[in-house]
């Protein structure tokens, strides 16, 4: 089997749009970073764990602007063809037959290259002869896909530019780290001076300095801060992602 990209991880479609799965839909390609999309529930009998997407308002998103890789202008229009796809008959959504299926053109006169019977041929030669376009050749699609994963791996995977990727990888990951530490820090005071107050609420409702209702309406606002201040330390939650030292090597 020729190896390559499933296109469900692309886009994928058995999954409702307003999930955001797939490449497509990685808005961290444009310098912003999306926590807090999913909670995860515990079946109490099963004991499996199951995802659940949050409302988009309850989504977290940091600025990363050292991750972009693609403009703006280029992130809305693929949004925007993405929307008009969707909404044409499921005829048009069928997956690709081959790894570079609608990717080539040909060369003499931009028509789509066309399969046919495991051949890419130029499809304004076939379709309408040599008086639209005299580029009759024919290739294997195994040879064409041989030919570019081999290109992959020459330029894309090659020791060098992994042992590259790996020491950028690690800069960022460093610099990242250090951003959580700070992020994380006045959030970790404020908790503990919110576990103060409401020890401090605790002790003046036993001594009956305060009543019941006084204890409630002084604590529900701390409560309410405490279980937010966790929610956003889970999400910003340090992370120690460690690279094989022999990854370039792989």
């Amino acid at each position: 089997m020729t190896p390559g990209w499933h296109v469900d991880a692309v886009d994928p479609a058995w999954r409702p749009p307003h999930r955001q799965d797939g490449i497509l839909h990685q808005e961290l390609y444009t310098r912003v970073r999306v926590f807090n999309r999913r909670k995860f529930r515990k079946h109490p009998d099963t004991g499996k764990h199951t995802s659940v997407l949050n409302p988009p308002e309850k989504w977290i998103r940091e600025p990363v602007p050292d991750l972009r890789i693609i403009d703006d202008e280029l992130w809305t229009r693929v949004q925007n063809s993405k929307a008009e796809l969707s909404t044409l008959p499921a005829a048009h959504g069928r997956k690709p037959k081959r790894l570079l299926s609608g990717l080539m053109k040909c060369d003499q006169c931009s028509s789509a290259m066309t399969l046919k019977g495991g051949k890419y041929i130029c499809s304004g030669h076939y379709d309408r002869g040599a008086a639209t376009c005299t580029n009759g050749k024919i290739i294997a699609a195994t040879t064409v896909e041989r030919r570019v994963l081999a290109g992959v791996k020459t330029h894309l995977v090659s020791p060098e530019a992994i042992a590259m990727a790996v020491t950028l990888y690690r800069e960022a990951a460093e610099e990242h780290q250090r951003m959580v530490e700070r992020e994380r820090a006045p959030m970790e005071k404020e908790l503990v001076e919110i576990g103060r107050q409401l020890e401090r609420a605790q002790v003046m409702f036993m001594a009956g300095v305060v009543d019941l209702n006084t204890l409630k309406a002084r604590t529900a606002p701390l409560e309410e801060r405490r279980h937010e201040l966790n929610a956003l330390l889970s999400v910003a939650a340090p992370q120690n992602v460690q690279l094989h030292p022999g990854v370039a090597e792989a």
